[in-house]
């Protein structure tokens, strides 16, 4: 019972952990959102006691308000769990994003983010980035993009010198949905170092989202990360399966 117990935390851990390696904003916008301000929120916890006492705790929101000018997106993840009341895993995120609207199928965007990670030895990493969006197709139920961000990275460890780097970001994003109560999402990111291009992270995902009412959907979530060069004793590759339940307003 006791190793159950330290593998349902561990792998939890390694989701949690790797997901925000890095973070997936595609996911969080809205293609057709209506005027105003619109959001959902995801929101897990879990608690068992056999042996040991597990608690795990996640929450993520998106808020996004919407004019035909421009949308500005924000977002807040918070991750958590102890065992026998010892904290073993406690990471956050949060992501500002502006995007500009037009006529045409190019569309700038920016952002700034904060994030720490103490699985990861992260004590900060701050990023603040500016790139083009490019609309490949678009209809009424499906789309496709592909966007460049150039961003800066700036990222604090424990016991090592404060790091500063450039990277790209480059991410497609393809959004199936032709069966209303079932769409598939399909999103993938490359962030080569500019300086050293074997530096690089690698990050790909596949989403079936289920509609049971316009409130609520359940989502399950693939994913495979590759970091060529983690933080020390971290694994560079990583796949995870997850389930949740999102609620949207």
């Amino acid at each position: 019972m006791q190793r159950i117990s330290v593998l349902i935390a561990l792998i939890f851990y390694g989701i949690t952990c790797y997901a925000q390696q890095i973070a997936n904003m595609e996911g969080r916008r809205f293609e057709y959102p209506a005027l105003g301000w619109h959001g959902n929120i995801e929101f897990g916890a879990n608690f068992t006691k056999i042996e040991n006492s597990i608690a795990q705790l996640t929450n993520r929101f998106v808020l996004i308000h919407h004019n035909k000018n421009r949308n500005i997106l924000i977002s807040n993840d918070l991750n958590f769990v102890s065992v026998n009341n010892q904290n073993i895993m406690n990471s956050a995120f949060q992501h500002i994003r502006y995007i500009q609207f037009g006529d045409s199928v190019v569309f700038p965007e920016a952002f700034v983010q904060t994030q720490y990670n103490k699985q990861l030895a992260l004590n900060l990493r701050l990023l603040s980035g500016a790139g083009l969006r490019f609309r490949i197709y678009r209809d009424e139920k499906s789309f496709f993009y592909v966007g460049n961000v150039l961003m800066f990275e700036h990222e604090e460890y424990p016991d090592l010198p404060s790091q500063n780097d450039i990277r790209m970001s480059s991410y497609a994003s393809i959004d199936i949905s032709e069966w209303d109560y079932l769409p598939i999402t399909f999103i993938a990111y490359l962030q080569p170092k500019l300086t050293d291009i074997n530096d690089y992270r690698v990050s790909l995902e596949a989403n079936l989202l289920f509609k049971s009412t316009k409130k609520f959907i359940f989502k399950t979530q693939a994913r495979y990360v590759y970091d060529a060069f983690p933080p020390p004793g971290i694994n560079p590759v990583f796949s995870g399966l997850t389930n949740t339940l999102v609620y949207t307003f």
